[in-house]
């Protein structure tokens, strides 16, 4: 049977195998394993990045997927944010040209031979005007079933834009974890009891088993009208712990493979630290949401810091293998499902990782190579977070391809279709204009300067303004890369772009403060340091997995 062909097989027996899994109640089973069966996947944004993905020019996509195939891969996971598909909450209000874009990418990815999968609920966007933008709306989906049945709407939509393509949806917890954050931080008894109320804490913690936390602070929770949220350092935090799982895999999960069929779930595989008296008294492992019974994949992720003690140090690779190792060992024995790492960062040069132990740069071949035989052993697939590296871009729209959606034109700028997409044209004194509210800004604490980057074509002279400050930059004839510096600004601000001298053209217009570097491709999709080593790790996945399907059982 050709490739193609067993890898379409494969993907309809996993996707109507899961879906009756979850109906009978079956963990664990897969279908006859083909040669195909290895996930080897991507988390695909384009020339963009997840925050700004649904809102940029996607053309190059057929050619991008015929790449991903190339280098190896075989799945396609696409974040889906919700605010940006459903803006509107109350009355619910789609964004209908997002559905037809996920639609269309999805096709196009099966036509390309990939297999795609969706991760649901994705915390950040851009979109305007949404309603409970963000972190307030994934608190609020956590709280209570107040916004259960715009998230059952919007889930429909996902489900009907993709049936013909998509093979699993899963939420993360990641998307969720603001609220933990925000009931950690220090409150007085009276806000820890209102914030109790507000989550829903309160509530379940009545109908728990907690006897000795319900004992102790009943007294307490009398005065203040609801027991109140346990203190980060109080060893009963591991009951906020308890309660942040149950709702991911007994309310939200449950719903979601209501909707769509086959349904899992990103779990939180690093244990947190309760505290006693300052120090650390045992760590809570989130094991409750390892078990998935809508699908036969549990998600996770793993980074070399996983496991290690964390002072900037670059292990050798086999130090890293074995904490790798270690990590899959430890899910594996708390699920009967197959573990699929769905986000696997051997490099990582986020500014909040810093401290986090790397594999050192010399070694990093050397563990894409001796990491194989583990991977088949412990698990059912892996997928990079980034194929390519991307830029932390501020801006909506950034390239025109909604049009001037996002946009403040003045008189005399104007949209044009041009070779290749679409550029705002700006005739001399006119502008364009981008609010830049400081949410967006997700690197201000670390970045040392703001980078502007847009393509142009003059001649003539063009400024920019954003945070208080104004550059200005000559432009010659024919088309060209213009790149400013500015401040950092972590308020809100606006960026602004006007015609000083001459009628110019403009497009891909970027802002940012940070790169993302992952070394397997750039952001243009030329080739990084590391993705002969990635290729050739995908080679020796699909011939071992050949081999062990062809092998009798």
């Amino acid at each position: 049977m050709p490739s193609l062909d067993r890898l379409r097989l494969s993907l309809l027996c996993r996707r109507h195998f899961a879906a009756l899994a979850f109906t009978l109640g079956i963990i664990g089973t897969s279908c006859v394993a083909t040669a195909a069966d290895y996930i080897k996947g991507v988390t695909y944004f384009g020339k963009s990045w997840p925050v700004a993905f649904w809102n940029s020019d996607q053309r190059e996509s057929d050619a991008d997927f015929k790449q991903i195939r190339g280098d190896g891969f075989n799945t396609l996971i696409l974040v889906v944010p919700w605010g940006e598909f459903q803006p509107g909450l109350s009355p619910v209000r789609f964004n209908d040209a997002a559905y037809a874009r996920l639609g269309k990418l999805c096709q196009n990815a099966k036509s390309n031979g990939l297999d795609v999968m969706l991760r649901v609920s994705y915390l950040w966007d851009f979109q305007p005007n949404v309603q409970m933008p963000n972190h307030e709306r994934s608190n609020a989906l956590l709280a209570n079933d107040k916004l259960l049945p715009a998230w059952r709407l919007y889930l429909q939509r996902i489900a009907q834009a993709t049936s013909n393509c998509a093979s699993t949806s899963f939420i993360s917890w990641e998307d969720f974890w603001p609220i933990i954050q925000w009931v950690a931080t220090k409150h007085s008894p009276e806000d820890a009891a209102n914030v109790a109320k507000l989550v829903g804490f309160d509530s379940w913690v009545r109908k728990s088993n907690a006897r000795d936390f319900l004992a102790n602070n009943a007294a307490l929770a009398k005065k203040l009208g609801a027991y109140p949220i346990p203190s980060r350092d109080d060893p009963s935090f591991r009951l906020m712990f308890q309660w942040f799982d149950e709702q991911l895999s007994m309310r939200l999960l449950p719903e979601l493979a209501h909707q769509v069929g086959s349904a899992s779930i990103e779990a939180r595989i690093d244990d947190d630290p309760i505290y006693e008296n300052g120090k650390v008294r045992e760590w809570y492992s989130h094991k409750q949401t390892y078990q998935v019974n809508s699908s036969s994949l549990l998600m996770s992720y793993w980074a070399p810091a996983m496991g290690a003690e964390n002072h900037g140090q670059l292990d050798p690779a086999s130090k890293v293998l074995e904490r790798f190792i270690h990590m899959q060992k430890k899910v594996r024995t708390s699920s009967k499902n197959q573990i699929f790492i769905e986000q696997f960062l051997f490099t990582d040069n986020t500014p909040s990782a810093k401290q986090n132990a790397q594999i050192a740069p010399e070694q990093i071949r050397t563990f894409l190579k001796d990491v194989t035989d583990p991977m088949l052993q412990f698990t059912s697939g892996y997928a990079l977070w980034g194929a390519r590296d991307y830029d932390a871009d501020m801006l909506f729209n950034s390239s025109f391809a909604l049009g001037s959606e996002g946009w403040t034109l003045t008189p005399g700028a104007s949209l044009r279709r041009a070779a290749g997409g679409h550029e705002i044209r700006l005739r001399q004194g006119a502008g364009i204009n981008q609010k830049q509210p400081a949410i967006r800004c997700h690197f201000c604490a670390t970045a040392k300067s703001t980078t502007l980057r847009l393509r142009a074509r003059g001649p003539g002279e063009i400024s920019a303004m954003y945070a208080s400050s104004t550059r200005t930059h000559r432009l010659k004839t024919g088309d060209q890369t213009v790149i400013m510096e500015f401040p950092v600004i972590a308020n809100d601000t606006e960026l602004t772009i006007k015609s000083e001298l001459g009628d110019i053209s403009l497009t891909d217009v970027k802002l940012y403060d940070f790169t993302q570097r992952f070394g397997v491709r750039d952001a243009n999709g030329s080739p990084g340091p590391y993705l002969t080593d990635i290729q050739a790790l995908n080679r020796r996945l699909t011939t071992a997995s050949a081999s062990n399907s062809s092998t009798p059982k």
